[in-house]
């Protein structure tokens, strides 16, 4: 079977990533653990990044499952961008939890939907709208700005 190591330098995103993947463990669109050893871990094979789904017909749908799955198990990705959905065959798995959240959205803030989904014409389309949609917030949103007392 053949497998990828992804090796991790942040702590917070590699107790993500494991968090995550382990919660989407049943379902057959996200990469499964192997192993796991210090701040690596081993995981299944997913395909390769791609440019266009040209011959994946139902990627409109399988983009909704992923969607589909996502909301059942309250997660916000936040981080959705083409590198992070991989084509194996016809089969389109979406990978890199480390940003991902549960119950919110969370910075990057960069989170697809249903309608953004049914009105692009490709996957190229859908990818571009999810940079328009990331939002940026200043230090004063993030209530980490504090008035300097004299």
């Amino acid at each position: 079977m053949k497998t990828f190591n992804k090796k991790f330098n942040c702590k917070r995103d590699f107790e993500n990533e494991v968090f995550f993947l382990k919660k989407l463990s049943k379902y057959d669109c996200f990469p499964k653990i192997i192993r796991i050893l210090n701040m690596e871990i081993e995981m299944s094979f997913c395909g390769t990044n791609f440019v266009e789904l040209y011959g994946i017909e139902d990627w409109r749908q399988q983009i909704k499952n992923i969607l589909n799955i996502l909301q059942k198990e309250k997660i916000y990705h936040n981080d959705f961008h083409q590198n992070n959905f991989l084509r194996k065959n016809k089969k389109i798995f979406l990978i890199d939890f480390a940003w991902a959240s549960l119950d919110e959205e969370r910075k990057p803030y960069c989170n697809i939907d249903y309608e953004n989904v049914e009105k692009c014409k490709n996957f190229f389309e859908l990818m571009t709208i999810t940079k328009h949609k990331t939002k940026i917030k200043t230090i004063h949103e993030l209530g980490l700005w504090k008035p300097k007392t004299p």
